[in-house]
This record gives C-alpha cells, structure tokens and sequence, in this order.
C-alpha cells in the first residue's frame, strides 16, 4: 500500500522553516539538488517567497507551514526519479489550485523512495490561514489515488482519518518524524499477512511420487499437457528427488513435448527431430540448509526459469528459434507479486530482529548450445527478462 501522511511538525518561526527547507534540500538526498520542484514560487530562493506571502497578508506568526511525507509502493514498478517528481508535481497541484505555495522534493538516500511535500500555511489568493477539514483531506485522497493508479501504483490502503498526524512534533527532535520509517516497515510487513490470507478454493499438488528407481523417486505432473496450447503454464514434464532432499528437473524441457508431436511425422522426420532433442538428462538442484541460511543472512526468492537446448548444427537453429518464439514471458502481475513478496518477506524478517537482505529473481534465460562437426561447442546465453531485484 501506499502511503501519504501530513506529518504534524510544530514549526513557528521563519527560523524553523529555514532548517526544514534546508533539511529537504539536502544534495545527498535529492541527487545533488536535481529533484526539487515547486509551485507558486517562481525562484530558488523559496523560503523568501514562502515568508513575503506571510508578510502581504500580516500573518507572520501561528503555524509556518504543513509537512507532507509520500511513501507510495514501490512494488513491480520501474519508475524513475523525474517520474517520481513529476508524480509529486501531479499531487501537489491540489492545493496549488486552491492558492498555496508547494514545494516538493523527491528523496532516494533511503530503501524506499519517497517525496516530501511543504505547503505554505498563508493562501496567496485570500490571505487565509490553511485549514482542512476531513471531507477536503478525503477528496485529497482521492487525488493522490488517482495519480498512484496512473503510474501504476497502489493506493493508499488507510482510512482517511490516519492520513492526519495526531502527535505534535517538535523541531528540535529531528526529521525522523518526516521520514516515516516505523510506518513504511510495518506497512511492508503487513504484505506478507496479505498474500498469505487471500483465499484457497482448493489445493492440487503439481507433483506425485509415480516410482522409484535406485536411491531417487520419479514423481509425475498431476495435470496433462495441453498439447494445443504452448502458452499453457500447466507443469509437464517428470522431475526427480533424490535423498538428500536435492531434487532434478531435465535439461532438455522440449523433450516430452517433441515426443508427442513427432508421432504425427514419418519416421524419416521423426528420426531429425531426435536429432535436435537428444535424450533428456538430470541435473541437481540442491536444497539450502537451515544452517546456511542462519550463516548467510541474505535470501533468495527464485522465480527464474532456465531452458537449455543442444543445437546439433547451424542449420537447425532457426527451428530452435521458432520454438522460443512460443514460449510464455512471465505476466508483470506475477513480477510484481513476486516482488511484493520478497519486500514483505524481508520487512517481516527485520520486524524480528533479523537483519536480512531479500532477492528477488523473476528472469527467464536461454542457453542454446551448438555442436560442431568437429564436436566443438558454443554456448549462448541470452536473457528474456532482466531479473527484478529489491
């Protein structure tokens, strides 16, 4: 979710203004001052024009300004920071229109990035105090959903009414309070409880043991192929487990699926495509131990897909080619699922003391290795997706 929160600074004076601005405005935390935008101030110098609108309307004194922090969810999306901005700009035209002054920074020295937004406590076109009431903070609200959908994000998932700060913070105890790390971690958190609890119709496993051969067991996809389909993510091919809880997939994925076209060919068409596919083999997949992970405080969400295929000469590429030009790319919803996973996974893990980084990886690669007359081989590898990582 989302998150956007009028954080309730108790700053009176030209002086605290100044120290927030500067805080704002910090190079390290704006890309050396390049993502700063403002509305209704036309030079660099904001604080004079934020205090000459005071001084028009003789109202100097009572609150100086309002604190908007912006936290919107990161999850799937590629966005950069002048989009950030622009989103920011987008946001901040809300009360722009109603005659204040905006200034609005975008913030990315921190695992979230966010935007800061101050609003002068003086209207420029009547000279009142800001003031708003709960159906005003709601159609803001609004607004601030309707930009996130725009750039693909989520909306904000709290009731209006927590959108308010309730605690008065003073200046002199820092700008932590602007930063909203305690909210923005347990908001990321709360991701997990989430997903986990969107509800079940029915459980099927994809895999049964069928038999065993030697020290390992066979197991078999519980769903048939859709041979009609290349596009269906419906699991088809066998897969082995061994006892050390390791477990092997084929390094040849076509093999079944060539199998079953190849009886509709004559036999001399059969005996090429065999050619292309030789006979599958297992590789290992080996399973981390507890006691590997409790060394090595890093984890890995693996979303990847891996497809190897031995090209036996030049001239039978461009079947292989066309093969691919099928396949199913994994869906951005699923991306960003996975990705979402992978930020409440490790929002929860710090929530428990554990100082642990998590990855995500939600790329698909191709290994096309071709065979010489000579025996020689050359592998290529080429990546579908570039991975997603947090």
């Amino acid at each position: 979710m989302s998150i956007v929160k009028d954080v309730n600074v108790n700053g009176r004076s030209i002086i605290d203004t100044r120290s927030l601005l500067l805080y704002l405005k910090d190079d390290l935390k704006t890309g050396g001052g390049k993502y700063v935008a403002s509305l209704g101030i036309i030079t660099d110098n904001h604080l004079d024009e934020l205090q000459a609108v005071k001084i028009t309307n003789q109202k100097t004194g009572g609150r100086q300004f309002r604190q908007v922090t912006i936290a919107p969810s990161p999850a799937g999306t590629k966005l950069t920071p002048e989009k950030y901005l622009d989103m920011g700009i987008e946001i901040g035209e809300f009360y722009y229109d109603m005659g204040f002054q905006v200034f609005i920074v975008f913030h990315n020295d921190t695992d979230t990035p966010h935007l800061h937004m101050v609003i002068n406590s003086v209207n420029f076109l009547n000279g009142k105090m800001f003031s708003q009431s709960k159906s005003g903070l709601n159609r803001f609200k609004t607004r601030c959903n309707n930009v996130f959908a725009k750039y693909g994000l989520d909306p904000i998932g709290k009731p209006t009414e927590m959108m308010m700060d309730t605690v008065v913070h003073e200046m002199s105890e820092g700008f932590d309070c602007l930063e909203l790390f305690d909210e923005i971690l347990a908001d990321k958190g709360s991701y997990l409880s989430n997903l986990c609890s969107e509800p079940v119709t029915e459980h099927k496993p994809l895999y049964i043991p069928e038999y065993a051969v030697g020290d390992y067991i066979v197991c078999s996809p519980t769903q048939p192929r859709n041979y009609f389909n290349p596009d269906s993510p419906t699991p088809w091919c066998k897969l082995i487990l061994y006892p050390d809880n390791s477990w092997g997939v084929p390094n040849n994925t076509f093999d079944e699926f060539t199998h079953h076209l190849i009886r509709f060919m004559n036999l001399e068409d059969q005996q090429k495509v065999r050619a292309l596919f030789p006979q599958r083999k297992y590789y290992r997949r080996k399973e981390i131990s507890g006691k590997q992970f409790t060394e090595n405080p890093d984890f890995f969400l693996n979303n990847h897909c891996e497809i190897n295929v031995l090209v036996e000469s030049e001239a039978e590429l461009e079947n292989v080619i066309a093969i691919f030009n099928r396949l199913r790319y994994i869906a951005e919803a699923e991306k960003a699922y996975a990705t979402k996973l992978g930020i409440a996974s490790m929002a929860q893990l710090n929530q428990l003391g554990v100082s642990a980084n998590v990855t995500t990886d939600n790329s698909t690669t191709l290994n096309v290795t071709i065979r010489g007359k000579d025996g020689s081989e050359q592998t290529i590898n080429e990546f579908i997706d570039i991975p997603n990582k947090n």
